[in-house]
């Protein structure tokens, strides 16, 4: 680890290569709500798009004040939520089930990411 990344994270704060990361990763998830708005004011709306539209807005007001911080608590808060839900997200914005393509836009949009526990 380099010494300035620990002495940022010693004083409870995360590198700038994490927050750019966390910007990153909460555009994508702005990104695909707007996605699936469109999809959901169309005359083929699914339920399912309604219910995971719901969902990704409910995700998207939690991260809103945590996405881009330098704390390392709220850095934290942030991925802890962005984990339990990019495979989701992914799947949703790509149109795509494959695996490799969720693990190769995870390493994209994750790439700089300090926290990980």
């Amino acid at each position: 680890m380099p010494l300035a990344n620990f002495l940022t994270y010693s004083a409870g704060y995360v590198p700038a290569a994490d927050v750019e990361a966390q910007r990153r990763c909460y555009d994508y998830l702005k990104e695909t709500i707007a996605m699936l708005k469109e999809r959901v004011g169309t005359p083929k709306e699914q339920e399912n798009d309604k219910s995971q539209l719901s969902l990704l807005k409910d995700l998207a007001s939690v991260t809103d004040v945590a996405s881009g911080s330098r704390r390392y608590k709220r850095a934290h808060t942030f991925w802890t939520y962005w984990d339990k839900s990019k495979d989701r997200i992914i799947r949703i914005h790509e149109s795509t089930s494959d695996n490799e393509e969720i693990l190769t836009q995870i390493g994209i949009l994750e790439d700089g990411r300090y926290y990980n526990e």
